[in-house]
C-alpha cells in the first residue's frame, strides 16, 4: 500500500521538529556541562564529558518523560528546602547529593508501581551517553587537526554533535533495550533514572538561586555567566542539526518500505 505524499511529509516534518527539539536541549545541556567542567578544572576533558552527559541526560529526559517529570519535581522541591534551611552556605555538590537522594526515593517507589511506564528508560540513558560519547570524541579528534587560532563557533559545536549522537543512539538503544530488559528492578531503575535527573535540575536552581541573590563565589559565577553567553548559540546549533538529522533520518525509513 502506498503512503501518501502528504503523509510522507508530515512525518518528515514532525520528525525534524522533534529531532530540533531534542537538539535544542542537548545544545543547552552541553553548553551547561562544558563551562562547568572547565571551570571545575577538567578543561582537558571537558569536550568529551560535556558530550557524555549531555547525551546520557537528554536522552533520559525524552525518553523517559514520566520519570524525568518526577526528577524535576524532586530537585526543585529538595533543593528549596535544603537553600532556605542552610541560606547562604549551600554547596552545589551537597544540593546534588540532597536532590539526588530525594529523586531516588522518589524514582524507587515510582518504579515499583509503574513498571510499564519506566521501561528503557535506563537503557535509553546509557544510549544517549554512549552516543554523547562517541560525538564528542569524533569531534575531540577533528579539532586536533585544526590550528588553535581558528575559533570554532558554539553553534557549530553542538550543530555537529548531535546528528552523531543520535545516530548512534538510535543503532545502540534497541540493544541495550534486549540486553537489561528484565535484568534489573524497575525500583533501581526508576532510582538511578530520577536521582540523576533530580541532581542535574537541583544545581540548575541552586545555580539560578544564586544570580539572582548574588551570593555565588566570583568563580562559579564566571563560570554561570560563560555558559549563558553560549547558551543561545548552542540552542540554535543543536537545533538546527536536530532538526537536519531528523529529517534525513525519516528519508532513511521512508525508503526502506516496501
Amino acid at each position: 500500500m502506498q503512503v501518501p505524499r502528504r503523509r510522507k511529509a508530515e512525518e518528515i516534518l514532525l520528525f525534524g521538529v522533534i529531532w530540533g527539539l531534542v537538539g535544542s536541549i542537548f545544545g543547552g545541556l552541553f553548553v551547561v556541562f562544558l563551562e562547568a567542567l572547565r571551570g571545575a578544572g577538567y578543561a582537558p576533558f571537558a569536550l568529551i564529558g560535556a558530550g557524555a552527559l549531555a547525551g546520557s541526560v537528554g536522552a533520559a529526559f525524552y525518553g523517559a518523560m514520566q520519570i524525568a517529570i518526577l526528577g524535576t519535581l524532586a530537585g526543585v522541591i529538595a533543593t528549596f528546602v535544603y537553600l532556605v534551611s542552610v541560606g547562604d552556605q549551600a554547596n552545589v555538590l551537597v544540593v546534588f547529593a540532597v536532590a539526588g537522594a530525594a529523586g531516588a526515593v522518589l524514582g524507587a517507589g515510582f518504579g515499583a508501581m509503574h513498571l510499564f511506564l519506566i521501561r528503557g528508560a535506563l537503557s535509553k540513558a546509557l544510549a544517549g551517553l554512549a552516543g554523547g560519547l562517541a560525538a564528542a570524541l569524533v569531534l575531540w579528534l577533528v579539532l586536533q587537526l585544526i590550528p588553535r587560532n581558528v575559533p570554532i563557533h558554539m553553534s557549530l559545536l553542538t550543530g555537529a554533535l548531535v546528528p552523531i549522537t543520535g545516530y548512534v543512539y538510535v543503532a545502540l538503544v534497541g540493544r541495550f533495550e534486549d540486553r537489561l530488559e528484565g535484568r534489573i528492578p524497575p525500583p533501581v531503575v526508576g532510582a538511578v533514572v530520577a536521582a540523576i535527573l533530580a541532581g542535574v535540575i537541583g544545581a540548575s536552581v541552586w545555580a539560578v538561586g544564586g544570580t539572582v541573590t548574588g551570593t555565588l563565589d566570583s568563580a562559579v559565577q564566571e563560570t554561570i555567566d560563560r555558559a549563558l553567553s553560549q547558551m543561545p548559540a548552542a540552542l540554535v546549533g543543536g537545533a538546527l542539526g536536530g532538526l537536519l538529522a531528523g529529517t534525513l533520518l525519516a528519508l532513511q525509513r521512508q525508503r526502506r518500505r516496501p
